[in-house]
């Protein structure tokens, strides 16, 4: 039985290498267009169409080129085109480099330069083989020398970024010359031999000298968009070292750390914007060797080549070549120039180039280009998703059985015994593959909503707080290991110490849960006053099975809403970013384990849903989220549920019970100032104790709100990556006479 139709089976037979070549070039289109977006965005799709375009667009250029090669080497009637299409060869190696814009879809890749390199020689040698095979007729040997050049060039400059990208050729980039030191032994001897003289020699040590403090100074500089890309590029080419565990000094703390404290919270997560940004183009794009001195050369080399190459092939004779032949070959020469025009286009529109152009004193001229490209980007707008998604574990407790949902999906398009039938073949494959069921559940119950102002500013405040409040290197350092207990003691609410001292993964449950049923038998805000603070609007909630993107809209200005009643507003306030924060990493400890610091969360989670959902099932039916929390605090938690059950189960539910309760004896406006100030403790410590890896990995997916914490914590001085905390000693060998 024949599945593919024979009229098929013959188009694709006498137009396959023409429309793997046509299907390499569109894409290499969407890569350059939807490249740029993806550091920008956290959208499931954008990533696996970009997923899909990457992985395939070296694909089909390679079995394009070995298509042609078996075409040459076989003899065909069709002389003439085989021709024009060894002409071809030089644009596939062009698309096996790729655009600027990306060289790697994941961190992995980048690792695996060697084999680029490999291919790359492969490639070649395969291009240079069809050449050769086309020896008797070498019509276009000139214009097609001229891509082969620009082809062989971008391949190899590929496979160069990907090498410069890898962990250990970074790291070593960036490790300094090897330090022995002040001469040791010498000293010494020349010490002893003082004291052998019988002469009273000691010795005087005086650090190197601190520079002045320039706080107050800093604090008048005005920064412009320029002068924020360029002084994020300054702190750039210093902190780029802790994305690859390297050290760094207490020289490099003294210059940020009064920088920052002397900004608005606005101006300092902008600033940590911009250098992820730009760890970003160095982990993922060519920008590394696009914007050096020999990189700008090659886009002008290559832009000329490509160009005289479409002027040679207009003027070779065409007579006794298809039409379609003809057509395809100028669309290739069209589209090369084309991109190589945008690639120019987005090189002098860089941030890159911004900096570039301010170090020689343009900045007017910088000015001018990012005003123009606000035109396009829309002033402010983040060079990241700005995103934080959310996890609420009592939503997804209540989750009803997922056959339930797959049949309130309408299919009104399909025939009603086919829907039927597709329905139930959706619900076998969910309910008889745990993984699917899993990720399927896990993706049901997750929501999005953009990073609020106001939480950047409580968080950058709260750092500050800390990191000025810090008398030494040593109280920065135990700044790192604070989650939760600091901020409980100056609340004075030490009897809530044994929720924070518990494994990492057992505090955020206890505390997500506890936050959860806080927050949802309360009073309602908007019962209490008609002016809200704010509301939530879900995009699409009647849509299933996507990620449902939550709006924060405030109705007034943050100025206004710090007006007469402040005391009301900051309950509300805290109320909010409590359950931000809590699901926010809830969601981390549930779908980005790799971000939390090492322990048994998917256990302590599995057995938290199995006794939640054994709970449930014994009670009556919950109405809604409101009602399933009440039912939980209805439970007597007198003991200590491990004293009932033992150890062998890890579920905090119970305990998260009791926690709420021990809250509940405290006023709304401490309750609230508690759960925010032990979530931010939280948050802070798995910023600062999350791998480099991890957060340097999900810059190509969006980025994450932690990665900018875990940045914004260093320039304030908090990490352990400060281990230089004195620099050389100046010894001086005193002799009294």
């Amino acid at each position: 039985m024949q599945v593919i139709p024979f009229q098929v089976r013959q188009l694709w037979s006498s137009h396959e290498i023409r429309l793997l070549v046509l299907l390499s070039l569109i894409l290499q289109i969407f890569l350059i267009f939807l490249a740029p977006l993806r550091k920008r965005s956290a959208n499931r799709i954008l990533s696996l169409l970009l997923w899909s375009f990457y992985l395939s667009a070296d694909y089909v250029a390679t079995l394009a080129l070995g298509n042609l090669l078996n075409m040459q080497t076989q003899d065909t009637d069709e002389s003439m085109s085989g021709d024009i299409m060894a002409f071809w060869a030089p644009f596939l190696l062009l698309h096996l480099g790729g655009p600027d814009s990306i060289t790697s879809y994941s961190l992995e890749d980048n690792e695996l330069w060697w084999r680029h390199l490999l291919g790359l020689v492969v490639q070649v040698s395969v291009a240079v083989l069809i050449f050769l095979e086309s020896l008797p007729s070498p019509l276009y040997w000139k214009p097609a020398i001229l891509v082969f050049i620009v082809g062989f060039l971008k391949f190899g400059e590929r496979t160069l970024a990907l090498r410069s990208a890898s962990m250990d050729e970074l790291r070593d980039s960036m490790v300094h010359k090897p330090d022995p030191g002040p001469n040791y032994p010498k000293f010494m001897e020349e010490y002893v031999s003082r004291r052998e003289a019988g002469l009273n020699a000691y010795i005087k040590r005086e650090d190197e000298p601190l520079p002045p403090d320039k706080e107050a100074e800093l604090a008048t500089i005005v920064l412009s968009d320029v002068k924020v890309i360029h002084k994020g590029y300054h702190f750039f080419t210093i902190f780029k070292r802790i994305a690859v565990d390297l050290v760094l000094t207490f020289r490099d703390r003294l210059e940020s750390q009064p920088f920052f404290w002397s900004r608005t919270p606005a101006q300092a997560f902008r600033l940590v914007e911009v250098e992820l940004s730009f760890l970003y183009d160095i982990l993922h794009t060519k920008a590394l060797h696009v914007h050096s001195p020999c990189g700008r050369f090659l886009r002008g080399l290559s832009f000329g080549l490509i160009f005289l190459a479409l002027v040679l092939f207009h003027q070779c004779d065409k007579q006794g070549y298809k039409r379609v032949d003809i057509t395809i070959t100028y669309v290739l020469l069209s589209a090369a120039l084309v991109l190589e025009i945008m690639s120019i286009v987005l090189l002098l529109v860089s941030d890159w180039m911004i900096v570039w152009l301010d170090r020689r004193h343009m900045e007017s001229l910088a000015a001018a280009i990012i005003r123009h490209v606000n035109l396009v980007l829309p002033n402010g707008k983040p060079r990241w998703s700005n995103s934080m998604r959310q996890y609420d574990l009592i939503r997804y407790f209540r989750r009803r059985p997922v056959s339930n949902i797959f049949l309130q999906i309408n299919l009104p398009s399909l025939p009603h015994l086919f829907a039927g039938k597709l329905k139930a073949a959706k619900v076998n494959i969910i309910e008889y593959f745990p993984k699917v069921k899993e990720t399927w559940r896990n993706c049901w119950y997750i929501s999005s909503l953009d990073v609020p102002d106001y939480l950047k500013k409580l968080i950058f405040e709260e750092l500050k707080r800390k990191s000025k409040s810090a008398q030494n290197s040593s109280d920065l350092n135990g700044l790192r290991s604070c989650r939760g207990e600091l901020a409980l003691k100056q609340e004075s609410c030490i009897n809530l110490m044994w929720s924070v001292q518990k494994e990492f993964d057992e505090s955020i449950m206890l505390w997500h849960i506890a936050t959860t049923l806080c927050n949802q038998t309360e009073v309602s805000h908007s019962e209490q006053s008609g002016d809200e603070r704010t509301y939530y609007r879900e995009n699409n909630n009647k849509s299933r099975g996507g990620e449902v993107h939550v709006e924060i809209e405030n109705s007034n200005s943050e100025e206004d809403q710090i007006g007469n009643d402040e005391k009301h507003y900051s309950t509300k306030l805290r109320a909010e970013i409590s359950k931000m924060v809590s699901n926010y990493m809830m969601y981390l400890l549930v779908l980005q384990p790799a971000m939390m610091p090492p322990g048994i969360g998917k256990i302590r989670f599995q057995d938290t849903c199995a006794e939640a959902e054994k709970f449930f099932e014994a009670e009556e039916p919950a109405q809604d989220d409101k009602h399933a929390c009440l039912l939980l605090l209805d439970v007597v938690t007198e003991i200590e549920p491990i004293e009932v059950k033992g150890d062998r189960s890890k579920s905090v539910l119970f305990d998260a019970c009791r926690l709420v309760k021990e809250l509940k004896q405290l006023n709304a406006d401490k309750r609230w100032r508690v759960a925010s100030a032990v979530w931010l403790e939280l948050l802070g410590y798995a910023a600062i104790n999350c791998g480099a890896y991890s957060h340097a990995k999900q810059l190509s997916s969006g980025g994450e709100l932690l990665s900018h914490i875990w940045f914004l914590m260093v320039h304030m001085g908090i990490g352990e990556q400060y281990r230089i905390e004195s620099g050389h000693a100046r010894v001086k060998l005193i002799v009294d006479k």
